[in-house]
C-alpha cells in the first residue's frame, strides 16, 4: 500500500532563525500548535540534533498515548526533520527553510505517512483526515510564530 504524501509551501513573517528555533523546540512549542500533543520529552542525552529521540504524549479522547519521535535531519536554520508515529500512522516529515528577500521565512513541508495495521484498509478516509489535521497544525504554527514579540 502506498504511503500518504503531502507537501505544503508557506511563508512565516519572521526571520528564519526564529522559525527554526520554534520548530526544533518540540518540548516547548509543539503542544501549542499541533492538535493532540500535550507534552514532549527528550529521551537521549546531549545537545539536540540528528539522532535525538523524544517521546510525544498526545491526548486521544480521554486517553493519553505516548509515541516515539526521532530527529532525522538537523541543519540549523535550514532543515529540520523527523520520523515517528501518531495514532494510526508511521511518518517521516521534513521542514526546509529559506530566507526570503523581505526577511521572512519560506517553509517547504513534506510528510509521508503510512497507515499501520488494520488502519491500512481505511487509507482514503484517513488521508483526508490527515490532510485536514496537518493544514490546521501548520496554520496554528504560523499564527504562533507571527504573534511572538
Amino acid at each position: 500500500m502506498a504511503s500518504i504524501e503531502l507537501h505544503r509551501d508557506f511563508t512565516v513573517r519572521r526571520p528564519v532563525a526564529e522559525v527554526f528555533d520554534l520548530l526544533a523546540d518540540l518540548e516547548t512549542y509543539l503542544p501549542q500548535w499541533a492538535k493532540g500533543p500535550v507534552a514532549v520529552r527528550k529521551t537521549t542525552p546531549g545537545p539536540k540534533g540528528a539522532g535525538t529521540r523524544l517521546t510525544v504524549t498526545a491526548r486521544v479522547g480521554p486517553v493519553r498515548v505516548r509515541s516515539p519521535y526521532e530527529i532525522t535531519a538537523w541543519q540549523p536554520h535550514e532543515v529540520f526533520g523527523g520520523s515517528g508515529t501518531a495514532g494510526p500512522f508511521a511518518f517521516d516529515e521534513e521542514y526546509r527553510l529559506s530566507e526570503k528577500p523581505d526577511g521572512h521565512t519560506a517553509v517547504s513541508y513534506t510528510i509521508a505517512a503510512e497507515p499501520r495495521g488494520v488502519f491500512r484498509i481505511a487509507r482514503r478516509p484517513l488521508a483526508a483526515r490527515a490532510r485536514s489535521l496537518i493544514d490546521g497544525d501548520l496554520a496554528r504554527f504560523v499564527r504562533l510564530a507571527e504573534s511572538r514579540p
